[in-house]
């Protein structure tokens, strides 16, 4: 994950309290965090729940399709992935937000409020996303990767030879997270126990 999402161990990772994020909530997600773990398998799901063509057309909507009623078929739909993707760890949310009436390929809407919350719909070059925002309090801790200094110190330095003001965007991130008491690691490798290690940054 470091290697390809981490840019190398250039980038970084940002802890969240899900219960804090309101990613916990049954009532506002089909999946929400505490069932969104992916399950890895090594082929694919042979059979799923008997649904009719109705029900399918309204996954999504927590009035007809339910965890409660349709385990099994949400799970096939959303959760299964390869195993060797298992590294990843990941876990999924699932959102049902087709009450804001966003289209896909091209809306002029750009923000609605879905269950009391603002959405954003922001278009890429090839698609589509749609973003919320999560309350600072839920903003637990942040991690580094072992790359992100040097990374830094070289693009300074080109800065610098360019002539541009220089600005520490570490130096900044400590302030934050030191203003908003929120942990800060840097993430290294033991490479000869093949594991991830934490230093807390202070």
């Amino acid at each position: 994950m470091w290697s390809h999402y981490g840019d190398c161990y250039k980038g970084m990772v940002i802890g969240i309290d899900t219960v804090k994020a309101g990613f916990e909530n049954d009532e506002q997600y089909i999946i929400p965090a505490h069932r969104g773990e992916i399950i890895y398998v090594n082929t694919a799901p042979k059979a799923t729940n008997n649904i009719n063509d109705e029900d399918l057309m309204a996954i999504g909507d927590s009035s007809v399709m339910s965890w409660k009623k349709h385990e099994r078929f949400l799970k096939h739909a959303f959760l299964y992935k390869s195993v060797c993707w298992a590294y990843e760890e990941e876990v999924r949310i699932v959102k049902n937000i087709s009450s804001a009436n966003f289209t896909y390929h091209y809306s002029s809407k750009k923000e609605e409020i879905i269950d009391g919350l603002v959405w954003n719909r922001l278009q890429l070059e090839t698609r589509p996303i749609y973003l919320r925002d999560i309350p600072e309090e839920a903003f637990m801790e942040i991690y580094i990767g072992e790359n992100c200094y040097r990374d830094q110190m070289r693009k300074q330095k080109n800065k610098a030879q360019q002539d541009v003001e220089l600005s520490d965007p570490i130096e900044r991130l400590k302030a934050t997270c030191q203003r908003k008491s929120i942990s800060l690691y840097r993430v290294g490798v033991d490479v000869e126990r093949w594991l991830l290690m934490k230093q807390e940054i202070k």
